[in-house]
């Protein structure tokens, strides 16, 4: 009682808004780690991550005694209540008057949600969500870690600036939420990450996807300081990767943003593809694309392309993995682009790569599309040197 007085003491600082939200979200914390242990309980504690409001511990064994079980959930709760209102009230208190509000993507908490343009059974029902840590951005978007329905997810939320002379990048990012939301919910793979739920309204939206404690291929690799990571490693990587551009490109899906801050890290260091924000269908590709680095010279050059533009940049990525380092990188993008559609370049395959894998870098980024191989026969590439090392 002393801890909720002086939570409601310090919430009648924020606007009533402000105030309604961190009080739902406290309560909904309370109430799943009182009354669910699934997070922390079940197999995938430990593909698990701290929110700032709670540290997870060692998964009890099957013989575990519902005591012990209690005693644990009671410790939990403890813990998360004590922390859970200082995150929230230091995420306002703490926030700068001319920063992004946070709050103005939860202003219809108090009524039934219907965003625009979304399959209701999509819709975010915002009683059973609240917000952890905040551990990406991009240029336009905050992605947070939280709970959703007893589920750990994350949480793109689009910034959608509201003055006239930014209507170009409004326009945009309003193409690449409905894009997400038209391609994501249809894809059902291993190698793909999973679509929750979603929402929009007139200067919000936010995408929850399921959440990846391992965080991006780009953060895995960069933990090798620039050195290649074991053969082993790359090869099964490479072969995650390609079945789930298999199975996109057999969904009639282009994906064109590849690259490794698009693809995530399950808890197994399995790989799982992300981001359609810049996906197209096959038959309707427009003008949108993705990164330079990356990115196939017939794109570059604004011809006519299809769904080999992903295998070019699958090239890339593996490259990168065999190397350790980034393509082209003492190169501006422009730098890039200018290097890759005039002058064919491409970066220089480590000595060490095995001849294989060479072959198979060289045919994915093979200038004419033609010559690329399509994912179902890389995937068979792949699994067939992976025997040839496990033998």
């Amino acid at each position: 009682m002393v801890m909720m007085g002086t939570c409601v003491s310090q919430l009648e600082q924020n606007s009533k808004l402000e105030a309604m939200f961190m009080l739902r979200a406290f309560l909904n914390c309370f109430m799943f780690f009182t009354t669910s242990s699934s997070s922390f309980d079940s197999d995938d504690a430990e593909n698990t991550v701290d929110l700032e409001i709670a540290r997870s511990s060692p998964k009890p064994t099957e013989n575990s005694s519902a005591v012990h079980q209690n005693h644990k959930k009671k410790h939990y709760s403890h813990i998360i209540m004590g922390k859970l209102s200082t995150t929230l009230l230091g995420k306002f208190k703490n926030r700068k008057e001319s920063s992004w509000p946070l709050t103005k993507c939860f202003d219809h908490i108090n009524r039934r949600d219907s965003g625009m343009g979304i399959a209701q059974n999509w819709n975010v029902e915002f009683s059973h969500l609240f917000i952890g840590y905040k551990f990406s951005h991009g240029a336009h978007s905050q992605i947070y870690h939280g709970i959703y329905k007893a589920r750990h997810v994350a949480i793109k939320i689009f910034k959608v600036p509201e003055c006239e002379e930014k209507k170009t990048i409004r326009s945009l990012l309003e193409t690449q939420f409905s894009r997400e939301v038209t391609h994501l919910p249809r894809l059902h793979h291993q190698n793909v990450v999973s679509f929750i739920a979603a929402y929009k309204d007139t200067n919000s939206f936010c995408i929850l996807t399921e959440y990846q404690q391992k965080g991006s291929l780009r953060a895995h690799l960069n933990k090798f300081e620039s050195k290649p990571i074991p053969l082993e490693n790359v090869l099964a990587f490479a072969l995650d990767i390609a079945r789930g551009m298999e199975y996109i490109h057999a969904q009639g899906i282009i994906h064109r943003d590849l690259k490794p801050e698009n693809i995530l890290v399950d808890w197994d260091s399995h790989l799982k593809i992300a981001d359609f924000g810049i996906a197209c269908e096959a038959s309707k590709c427009d003008s949108l694309w993705g990164t330079y680095r990356w990115m196939a010279p017939e794109m570059i050059k604004g011809k006519c392309y299809g769904r080999k533009v992903d295998v070019y940049s699958f090239g890339l990525i593996l490259w990168e993995m065999v190397s350790g380092t980034v393509p082209f990188q003492n190169m501006t993008p422009i730098q890039v682009a200018v290097a890759v559609a005039d002058r064919d370049s491409r970066p220089i395959i480590p000595t060490h790569c095995p001849h294989d894998l060479r072959d198979l870098i060289n045919q994915c980024w093979a200038l004419n599309p033609d010559e690329r191989l399509e994912f179902c026969q890389i995937v068979r590439v792949l699994e067939q040197l992976i025997g040839d090392v496990y033998l």
